[in-house]
């Protein structure tokens, strides 16, 4: 399954991933990826 990601922090600063090999599985992804910061993320999938 392709899927595009984007990820909003705290400050609405956005995190896209388009082009990456995302896995999805049994409802399930993982991004492998470092955030500038701590904190809450929202996830858009």
């Amino acid at each position: 399954m392709n899927a595009k990601v984007t990820i909003t922090d705290h400050d609405g600063g956005l995190f896209k991933f388009e082009n990456k090999l995302i896995l999805i599985l049994y409802g399930h992804f993982s991004i492998v990826n470092i955030f500038p910061d701590n904190g809450e993320h929202r996830i858009i999938l």
